[in-house]
């Protein structure tokens, strides 16, 4: 087979380029596998360096079963029997309260403004995570606040608010196991009772509480969205301290409600456009102080400090054996039912409180009237002296003691203590002159030595001859005299 000149130049053309396009897929073939090799070799590179790294920041951090027994420090109250509180112990002003509670308004508030693909990750929003990483390269910075609300518990409960790489890691280790342990729901369950809202209110019920005298779940949608605003700086977006900010920060939280769809645009206008209410609850006065000092001072120095007691109480609230007394005090979350009955204390008060006054009336009038005759009431003179020579010309006013008096009402019945007043005021001297003042009873004991002898078959016309007795009583096996003195 013959082929002219034009067939053979072009057969001659296709094959250079045949073979150019082998040679060039060739080219391609090494080059993909060569990237490949590298790739690979990353990936172990990474792989390891990762599982090195979290076996390394691990060891200082809960496992799964410490993650399981999370428990928020909780606030200790006192109870009356009928039912009030009268005094409450804490570090931290916590309620806990269930997911149930929580109305809907907060969480999408929540998710809005902190995490909005909160159900959607797995404890690290990774392109969130990559963006901030990169920003802080190259601003050589730290790393900015991009954390998940799962990082925000993780902080919150086991870490510090140092800005570090190491703080960083450490939280996404912790993040990623709180998300193998808990549901979504209880993540949100145990942020809400966790976080602090600033004036003291830890937890979404002690902040609605603080700032709308109301529960958690009866907030509507712009309290709801004042108390999100105020999680990434509670004093700088404190809702009565720093209103005009606190405003600011509930309407951008209004607005991202907006973005996600849980407020409809008109609804976000309409809400922007609300003043800033809060309703902060009236300050307690404190009912019973002495009474409840005086509980808190027997737990802490009677109750607890037998180990055994200490020990099963902290069991019983899910607490470590180790747990100081204070701790089991100031943070166990007890509940202390007492016998004492509020209305009667409110009665014992104003009885003490107007029997002092009327005393005092007297007393002040006599002493100032006749200082030489009262020296006993005198708290200090003030004296007339002449400015020239120095000398004293007389008494120019006398300031006359506060007298103090104490009360305890006690049920006859079975010796509950129903009210207790130990002193004038609490607040101006803390000594309880009902149970820590040692004196001398003197005839306000004879009622109860008369009633011993009248149960016993004594007669109240019986006669007993008033001169000192000798009583011999058995102590330590031998036989001891003892002999009333006064």
């Amino acid at each position: 087979m013959f082929y002219s000149a034009p067939t053979i130049c072009y057969l001659i053309s296709r094959y250079d380029s045949i073979i150019t396009d082998t040679r060039e897929v060739s080219v391609l073939r090494t080059f993909v596998v060569r990237l490949a090799i590298v790739a690979g070799v990353f990936l172990v590179v990474f792989t390891t360096t990762l599982v090195f790294l979290v076996r390394e920041f691990s060891t200082d951090l809960p496992d799964l079963a410490a993650l399981e027994r999370i428990r928020p420090k909780l606030t200790t109250s006192v109870y009356s029997s009928d039912g009030q509180v009268l005094k409450t112990y804490s570090i931290q002003r916590r309620t806990l309260i269930p997911y149930d509670e929580l109305p809907p308004a907060l969480i999408d508030a929540l998710i809005a403004s902190e995490d909005r693909q909160f159900f959607r990750h797995w404890g690290i929003n990774v392109l969130g995570l990559a963006r901030a990483v990169l920003v802080a390269v190259r601003k050589r910075e730290g790393p900015s606040a991009t954390s998940t609300i799962t990082q925000q518990l993780a902080r919150d409960l086991f870490l510090t608010k140092e800005r570090s790489l190491v703080r960083k890691f450490k939280e996404l280790i912790l993040a990623v196991r709180i998300e193998q342990t808990y549901t979504k729901e209880e993540i949100l369950q145990l942020y809400l009772n966790q976080v602090y809202f600033g004036g003291g209110a830890y937890g979404i019920e002690a902040a609605a509480e603080a700032y709308f005298d109301k529960h958690a779940k009866d907030l509507s949608t712009i309290e709801a969205g004042t108390l999100v605003g105020i999680l990434p700086a509670p004093n700088l977006y404190h809702p009565i301290r720093r209103e005009d900010r606190a405003l600011t920060r509930r309407n951008i939280v209004l607005w991202a409600m907006g973005q996600t769809g849980s407020l409809s645009q008109d609804s976000v206008a309409l809400l922007q456009l609300q003043p800033l209410e809060t309703k902060p609850p009236e300050e307690e006065i404190g009912l019973a102080p002495y009474f409840t000092e005086y509980v808190r001072l027997t737990l802490t120095d009677r109750v607890f400090r037998d180990d055994s007691t200490r020990v099963r109480y902290a069991q019983q609230l899910g607490l470590p054996d180790s747990v100081s007394v204070d701790d089991l005090v100031y943070e166990g979350g007890l509940v202390i039912e007492t016998t004492l009955d509020s209305r009667l204390q409110v009665i014992a008060e104003r009885v003490l409180s107007n029997h002092l006054r009327e005393l005092q009336a007297r007393i002040d009038t006599l002493a100032q009237a006749y200082p030489d005759s009262f020296p006993e009431y005198v708290d200090r003179y003030v004296f007339r002296v002449d400015s020239v020579t120095g000398d004293t010309l007389g008494i120019d006013s006398v300031f006359v003691k506060k007298f103090q008096a104490a009360l305890v009402s006690i049920d006859v019945q079975n010796g509950a203590v129903r009210a207790l007043v130990g002193g004038r005021d609490f607040e101006e001297s803390k000594f309880n002159r009902a149970v820590q003042a040692l004196r001398q009873p003197g005839s306000a004991f004879k009622p109860f030595v008369y009633t011993a002898a009248i149960d016993n078959g004594w007669s109240p016309i019986d006669q007993l001859p008033n001169q000192p007795i000798t009583i011999t009583e058995m102590v330590d096996d031998e036989w001891r005299e003892w002999r009333p003195q006064n």
